[in-house]
């Protein structure tokens, strides 16, 4: 029984007793774990359509009870031979550590944009735009000259009625 063996079609063979390739795929080069991703990944046809032909025993006598593969799954993932450095473990807890920073970063990055973009627009309002305030403002002004205005008419008008009505009786 061979864990992990590999052969010139880039496949990983799960038991050398079938022949069977549980992961299948021409393009990724399972050379080195930095060209392993997910979308590289496949479950073979053959498996996929028929799980029976999965082996999950070494030796069939002892029956559906038999959990010799999936203790040498769970021991791989202390296995410091099958990483340059350190366990499979410790690469999953790195790489997502370093997916956290990195959406961290991107959050950041995002968050920089909006302020940038909502500063600019308050830049480009302030001096092309109509200020609601200061219009305002003006308004004020505008009416209480005209209130002003309207009082000297009507002085005006009552100064020049009582000349011509007093003066002329």
């Amino acid at each position: 029984f061979e864990l992990s063996e590999e052969d010139e079609s880039n496949g990983i063979i799960i038991s050398s007793k079938t022949g069977l390739y549980a992961v299948d795929n021409e393009e990724v080069n399972y050379g080195s774990y930095y060209f392993v991703t997910a979308s590289g990944l496949c479950v073979t046809d053959e498996i996929y359509h028929d799980p029976t032909k999965l082996v999950t025993a070494t030796d069939i006598i002892d029956g559906e009870s038999q959990n010799d593969i999936v203790l040498k799954l769970i021991a791989l993932k202390s296995d410091t031979k099958m990483f340059k450095q350190g366990t499979p473990s410790g690469f999953m807890q790195s790489l997502i550590a370093e997916l956290g920073i990195d959406a961290a970063k991107a959050k950041n990055f995002m968050q920089n944009q909006e302020d940038i973009l909502a500063t600019v627009d308050n830049q480009r309002l302030s001096v092309s735009g109509v200020d609601i305030d200061e219009e305002s403002m003006n308004l004020v002004r505008y009416q209480n000259a005209y209130n002003l205005s309207a009082k000297i008419i009507s002085t005006m008008d009552q100064c020049y009625d009582r000349l011509i009505n007093y003066m002329g009786a």
